[in-house]
């Protein structure tokens, strides 16, 4: 018999950037801090203006063994939506959460990251203004050895695991 080693993916999701465009202008916001993104929209404009938010999604093998992050979630906030034609490798599934499985067939070594990228899109109005919170989760995985996240249970929507992330 031998070890098979330790199975521990984890996912971080940050906002890259944040569009802000109205019937004036179009304008680029890089993120200061990645995990909570504030943008100032002009509120003669605010029925007018679109917002699309690019987020980065890394995942990490900080195991001994490598795997697969055969699927990855976005709890869609109802605020966001998902366009397709922008995120060609992201669907909407009929839970109403965005998935990918984009890493599907990418092996991931141990100290590796691989990264995603999701852009979503918001309307917004005068009324519509906030905190999004937006939540990200490893939900299926896969190794050779079938063993299991050593810290994590994917896609249960726990919080406080290391397969889940929040930008806000």
């Amino acid at each position: 018999l031998i070890r098979a080693g330790i199975f521990d993916l984890t996912i971080d999701a940050t906002i890259n950037k944040v569009t802000v465009q109205n019937d004036d202008e179009t304008n680029v916001y890089e993120m200061e801090n990645p995990k909570l993104a504030k943008v100032d929209i002009n509120p003669k404009y605010a029925n007018s203006s679109k917002v699309f938010i690019e987020y980065t999604i890394n995942v990490t093998n900080k195991g001994e063994i490598a795997g697969y992050a055969k699927r990855l979630v976005d709890y869609l906030p109802e605020e966001l939506t998902l366009d397709t034609t922008l995120n060609p490798n992201w669907y909407v599934a009929a839970d109403g959460n965005a998935y990918t499985q984009e890493l599907e067939n990418v092996l991931i070594q141990p100290g590796e990251t691989k990264t995603v990228t999701l852009v979503l899109t918001k309307q917004m109005t005068e009324e519509d203004t906030g905190i999004i919170n937006n939540t990200f989760e490893i939900a299926q995985t896969y190794n050779e050895y079938a063993i299991s996240d050593i810290d994590s249970t994917e896609g249960n929507n726990a919080q406080g695991e290391d397969d889940m992330s929040r930008a806000d």
